[in-house]
């Protein structure tokens, strides 16, 4: 069996329609996903606009592609308070038929050592579905993310309500 090459970059310009179009077609199987598919512009444009277009150009997603084809993708998102200014939503979404190569891990890494650069970053946070039993692994695998706190029946997920937790890597702030 032929191992497909991993590479991991800086997003480009011409990345934002593949990012909305592997949004698309990754969030109905993405547990940790705060969208609800009918909130999603139906369009991979106007999604991947959503997701890659950032004030500050430190704030880029990083892809991930797998053979030369978009697989996966991190974004990021400063919380708009003042007195959190200092945290970026780190937000992780990878293809489902690149899941289980490494991707998740490589982008993490990567993310890391880019906002480690950025004196303005503290803290990175990500919100993951506690049934988001892939994404929950990965994280518990990183030595440098920790759970900081669980909440009860925080997502609604049509009518069911979903427990969240919340993971923190504070190693960029150092």
């Amino acid at each position: 069996m032929t191992t497909l090459p991993i590479t991991v970059r800086q997003s480009a310009l011409t990345d934002i329609v593949p990012i909305g179009e592997l949004a698309l077609a990754s969030l109905t199987q993405a547990p940790s996903s705060a969208f609800e598919i009918d909130e999603v512009p139906g369009s991979p444009l106007i999604l991947g606009e959503e997701l890659a277009a950032r004030s500050d150009e430190r704030l880029r997603p990083i892809v991930a592609e797998l053979g030369g084809a978009l697989a996966g993708f991190v974004a990021f998102e400063r919380r708009s308070m003042a007195r959190s200014h200092h945290v970026i939503e780190v937000r992780l979404l990878i293809h489902p038929d690149a899941r289980g190569r490494g991707i998740g891990r490589q982008l993490l890494v990567e993310a890391v050592d880019q906002l480690r650069s950025n004196p303005s970053v503290q803290k990175l946070v990500m919100i993951v579905a506690s049934d988001d039993r892939a994404l929950l692994g990965l994280l518990d695998q990183c030595a440098d993310w920790t759970r900081e706190q669980r909440c009860r029946a925080a997502w609604a997920r049509g009518a069911e309500r979903v427990d969240v937790e919340s993971w923190a890597n504070t190693t960029v702030g150092v």
